[in-house]
């Protein structure tokens, strides 16, 4: 489809529907008359068409991997592209918080007749539940994170 516009026009809106890409067009130059025209070569993106996990509409990607967090243009909200990141952080998390809130318990009942005379040992027993108690509030928000897919075009 050819897209008609003015030679002034340095952004245009795509008239598709669904699409609302803006289109930005680069300042034409002028070639002066003994030089031969050369065709304009598109400036081709490359990337992954991504279908966001929040409002379900379409958006190209620029990251080569799938280890990192995408944030889409039309919502503004952050997902995981594919569901092997939050999978694996969630696990990750989990097994670190389960970790701490068994080093807290094994302080705690290990050292409660040291804690009775020396107090400062309750710090060590608060430090250790506590990042126990954060590794698992990230591992409940990585488990909660919306997740977004490629797109597979098979045309």
């Amino acid at each position: 489809c050819l897209l008609i516009c003015k030679d002034t026009s340095r952004r245009i809106g795509c008239p598709r529907p669904n699409c609302r890409r803006i289109i930005n067009l680069s300042p034409v130059m002028l070639i002066p008359e003994e030089q031969p025209a050369q065709p304009a070569i598109p400036a081709q993106l490359e990337g992954t068409r991504v279908v966001c996990g929040h409002c379900g509409n379409t958006f190209l990607w620029m990251e080569l991997r799938f280890n990192t967090l995408a944030k889409c243009p039309h919502c503004k909200k952050i997902s995981s592209v594919g569901c092997a990141l939050p999978r694996r952080r969630c696990c990750a998390y989990i097994t670190v918080g389960m970790i701490f809130i068994f080093i807290g318990v094994g302080l705690t009942v290990g050292t409660q007749d040291f804690a009775r005379t020396f107090h400062a040992t309750y710090v060590s027993w608060a430090v250790a539940y506590l990042f126990g108690l954060v590794c698992l509030v990230r591992a409940c928000y990585w488990g909660a994170v919306k997740v977004s897919y490629p797109e597979h075009s098979f045309a």
